[in-house]
């Protein structure tokens, strides 16, 4: 597929998978979910999936770190979250991923409240939170994250599309509400990736890269739509801030039918063929001259990116 080098969004990173070519992006979400999840895994059915994944996931990230038990306070658990942050760098990471939005996490515009003392505490040994000061600590522990990335040089991946199981939030989906995340002052030293482009708010995630520190990729778009309806989407991408454009393929397992082979070779043709066509497009309507065209295309299938992850380079 001429794909030079892939960022995996994995677990862990197996070792059959060659490390020059292949970066790991690791996941972050468990952190927001150490105490009994009982009520969040029955809110909705993808719940249900999500939250056990998360649990078995903060469980392997206390082994590595030699964690047994939750920490009796706040910056205990804190210091836990930043510890484990570091070692997957040192390991190879490149970016911590997560999906605050999707689930209606860390989107509150008020500023952020004050955790109660003793909270860890009331709940490391049992009993359910409530949903509204299980939130709190949620967004509490996001920024702590955030502060933490800035401080390693760690880009800080979010799902930015909506689509995630069978009762996802379109409202919450919206891109929008993370700006006041990305705006936020205290964070312009971090580096924020919108992953999938914010679709089907993509106008909106285009718009947020004019922040300095805000990227997008195109992923999953690639494999939703068909060349001639991402041709619309690259066109206009193009036009506003190519410099903060991404290629990505989200190669996935998606079904039996559609593996992660097939979904990557899939989003590399939907996406060569999609570009080619709204460039030419751009050139006959001249705003475009041919060479200028294939700067752009070669800065968002791969030179974006490069800068972008500096180590990506060999």
């Amino acid at each position: 597929m001429n794909v030079d080098i892939c960022l995996a969004n994995r677990a862990m990173m197996p070792a059959y998978l060659d490390t020059k070519r292949f970066h790991w992006v690791f996941f972050g979400d468990s952190f927001f979910y150490p105490f009994d999840n009982h009520d969040q895994a029955a809110s909705t059915p993808d719940m249900g999936v999500y939250v056990p994944l998360q649990e078995k996931m903060l469980a392997r990230w206390k082994k590595q770190e030699g964690v047994e038990a939750l920490p009796a306070d706040l910056a205990g658990y804190v210091a836990f979250v930043h510890k484990t942050m570091e070692d997957n760098q040192k390991r190879g990471g490149v970016a911590s991923n997560s999906k605050p939005h999707i689930f209606a996490v860390c989107i509150s515009p008020i500023p952020l409240a004050t955790m109660p003392k003793g909270f860890i505490n009331k709940y490391r040994a049992g009993g359910v939170p409530a949903a509204e000061e299980y939130r709190i600590f949620q967004d509490y522990v996001f920024r702590r994250i955030t502060d933490e990335a800035g401080k390693l040089h760690l880009p800080m991946h979010f799902h930015s599309a909506v689509g995630i199981g069978d009762y996802f939030s379109l409202r919450n989906g919206n891109v929008l509400n993370l700006e006041n995340v990305v705006r936020d002052a205290r964070y312009k030293n971090v580096t924020f990736v919108l992953i999938h482009g914010g679709w089907p708010y993509e106008r909106e995630a285009a718009l947020l890269t004019a922040v300095k520190n805000v990227y997008l990729d195109t992923s999953f778009q690639s494999e939703m739509l068909y060349p001639s309806q991402f041709k619309l989407v690259l066109k206009q991408l193009l036009t506003l801030y190519p410099d903060k454009m991404m290629y990505g393929s989200d190669a996935f397992p998606f079904n039996d039918a559609l593996g992660a082979e097939e979904s990557m070779w899939l989003a590399a043709r939907t996406t060569r063929t999609g570009l080619a066509a709204a460039l030419a497009e751009l050139v006959d309507e001249g705003a475009f001259s041919e060479t200028k065209a294939l700067e752009l295309a070669r800065n968002y299938l791969h030179d974006n990116a490069a800068r972008l992850y500096g180590e990506l380079k060999r």
